[in-house]
């Protein structure tokens, strides 16, 4: 049995404990979080690619399982949990999106973070603690991380921070802030707030910053005695990068900035695809597809902060104070409700409403119990690829 180690702190008012060396031992790192009785099991696991894919394969999964409130799902045909719902997915997001800036862009090892709720006890955010737990777990882990972070949930209620406050608290907030901070800076905000004043939005962040260096403290420490020695990353390939991104700047810049200022043909990724199909030929010898894709990207993200710090223009031509056209058609379908095309440019969005009696509202299963949605807005883009061309 390995060697169980364990770092507690008092959380306003209620115990906050990171605990490795129980569960999931064959995952390359572990944490079970514990705040009151909320428990979650965060993992880490991480294996070298075959085959270069371009981007790095970072996954984060955030599972809630009914089991962790004491509930059996209601369905009468199916009692296997199926899909998460659309919060679970979100909180994946969201942690995703605080940890992925801080790995190393040389480091391209796939990289899969799960985070387990195991025990709930309506009173402590899981999303939160499965943040803490994510953090502990890919400090002590081999792999290369800029971390730790630590989270913070600052309410705002009648001009005053309620700092971690409980889910019935939070039902009653005027300003939800959620703040992952490293030790010097601030790695992702999530909000939701009624109206309030910017000064007091911004003196929140700054709270919520200075009250998570005591998960970072207590990060560090368990670090201190439980992480691993992490990964080397071989300098080879951002020595590669660096020379053929040279190349492609001699060879293709021109024909780059002619594709992305061309007003009268939007850049697409058509345009794109077809120039890094000829760069990919003429360094077929040398470099991977990928390879070149991925400089290629580089190479026109730089030519446009250039563009737009330079000479004040944007991709397509407009000056930072430009605004696209916008055009508004209403009622385009003849049995719909409500219907609409938006059009910005080139970008073109088809909203179309329909409206019900309360009895067709959507019933929400979890692990907290049910509840109903009587606005739902579903978002069509991933189903629809001819958007994009």
């Amino acid at each position: 049995m390995s060697k169980i180690v364990t770092r507690e702190i008092d959380l306003d008012g209620r115990k906050l404990k990171l605990e490795t060396g129980r569960l999931a031992m064959q995952a390359d790192a572990s944490v079970v979080a514990t705040w009151g009785e909320t428990v979650v099991l965060c993992t880490v696991a991480t294996q070298p690619l075959k085959t270069d894919l371009g981007y790095f394969p970072l996954s984060v999964e955030y599972v809630e399982k009914y089991y962790a409130g004491g509930r059996i799902t209601g369905q009468r045909f199916i009692k296997r949990e199926t899909r998460p719902p659309e919060e679970a997915i979100l909180a994946g997001r969201a942690i995703d999106r605080a940890i992925r800036p801080l790995f190393p862009k040389e480091f391209t090892n796939e990289v899969q973070v799960i985070v387990t709720v195991l025990s709930f006890d309506g009173i402590n955010d899981p999303r939160v603690l499965g943040f803490i737990g994510t953090s502990a777990a890919l400090s002590i882990s081999s792999v290369p991380w800029a971390g730790p972070l630590g989270v913070t949930r600052v309410g705002g209620k009648e001009d005053k921070f309620i700092i971690n406050p409980t889910l019935e608290e939070i039902e009653h907030l005027d300003m939800d802030l959620l703040i992952a901070s490293t030790r010097d800076k601030v790695a992702m905000i999530e909000t939701e707030a009624k109206e309030v004043k910017d000064e007091v939005v911004f003196e929140g962040i700054k709270e919520g910053h200075k009250q998570a260096q005591r998960i970072v403290e207590l990060i560090e420490d368990l670090t201190k005695e439980a992480g691993k020695e992490k990964l080397a990353i071989s300098p080879l390939a951002e020595e590669i990068e660096k020379a053929v991104m040279e190349g492609v700047k001699t060879e293709a810049k021109k024909r780059i900035e002619a594709a992305l200022f061309d007003t009268d043909h939007p850049w697409h990724e058509a345009t794109a695809n077809f120039i890094k199909a000829e760069l990919s030929v003429q360094y077929a010898e040398t470099l991977t597809p990928q390879i070149v894709s991925g400089v290629f990207d580089k190479v026109a993200k730089e030519i446009m902060h250039e563009t737009v710090l330079e000479k004040g223009k944007r991709v397509d031509g407009r000056a930072m104070d430009e605004v696209r056209p916008i055009n508004i058609e209403l009622d385009i379908l003849p049995r719909t409700h409500g219907s609409a095309v938006f059009e910005r440019g080139s970008t073109q969005v088809l909203a179309i409403a329909t409206l019900g009696p309360l009895s067709v509202s959507q019933t929400l299963e979890g692990m907290t119990g049910e509840s109903t949605k009587r606005f739902m807005h579903h978002y069509n883009m991933g189903i629809n690829p001819f958007s994009v061309g």
